[in-house]
């Protein structure tokens, strides 16, 4: 007879998509990039409004960038990933890019 069971603690974790899912999470990702980058080459404004106020910018454009999503977007699409990472870096300083990936702004919901 066991006198003591020792059970591991409950870890709450987040369901992993399937391969499907994440594809999908890669494309939107790299829609938003895309879109993200057409709106930093022709509106000025937006660009303006950006640098100052990154969060809400993006969050009003209704541009939603995760780390997850630029993770499958690394993993199923790298040289997308890397023509798209290319062309902000030319128009942006690489420390902004950085706050855009949640949490750091918090940019769209989950």
């Amino acid at each position: 007879m066991i006198d003591h069971i020792e059970e591991a603690p409950i870890v709450a974790q987040r369901p992993q998509p399937d391969v499907a899912e994440q594809q999908q999470y890669a494309e939107a990702t790299a829609i938003s990039l895309e879109r993200l980058i057409d709106r930093l080459k022709n509106d000025s404004e937006f660009s303006k409004s950006l640098a100052e106020h990154p969060k809400s910018t993006l969050g009003e454009a209704g541009i939603v960038l995760h780390k997850e999503g630029m993770e499958f977007l690394m993993e199923f699409h790298p040289e997308r990933f890397d023509r798209l990472s290319a062309e902000l870096f030319e128009m942006m300083d690489p420390s902004f890019i950085a706050c855009m990936d949640e949490p750091s702004c918090s940019v769209g919901n989950k």
